[in-house]
């Protein structure tokens, strides 16, 4: 993952502190995400319907 040089101390710590909530233990990354809304939007999606998909690293399991 890339640093960003415009991030303080405290977004840093706010970072890790999420990334201790989720189960998977970090934060997902946007590729992630991207992979998912790709498939769904792809013909090998075609026969699913009306299906939530939660991209929440286990979050949503623990709840």
């Amino acid at each position: 993952k890339e640093s960003n040089p415009n991030m303080t101390i405290e977004d840093v710590w706010a970072e890790s502190v999420r990334g201790r909530s989720v189960p998977l233990g970090r934060m997902g990354e946007s590729e992630e995400a991207g992979d998912v809304i790709a498939f769904l939007a792809s013909e090998r999606a075609s026969y699913l319907t009306g299906i939530a998909i939660n991209i929440d690293g286990g979050t949503s399991a623990v709840l």
